[in-house]
């Protein structure tokens, strides 16, 4: 469950105002980055997660802990 990703799809569709607004509205006042997203879901394929199943993992940021 990603929260907002800075990639250049998202990139010019929200001022720098807004960008701000929402970034400050995750714990750690920031978008995540598509490697960080990745990274989770690299993990999730691997032999390492092979005991996770039928859940859901945030990677918000702490967005939905606000």
């Amino acid at each position: 469950g990603p929260g907002y990703v800075d990639t250049p799809m998202q990139q010019g569709r929200i001022d720098d105002a807004c960008h701000r607004e929402l970034a400050g509205m995750h714990l750690l006042k920031r978008f995540a980055e598509a490697d960080e997203i990745a990274a989770l879901v690299v993990w999730l394929l691997s032999d390492d997660a092979s005991f996770a199943t039928g859940s859901h993992y945030p990677i918000d940021g702490g967005y939905t802990t606000i």
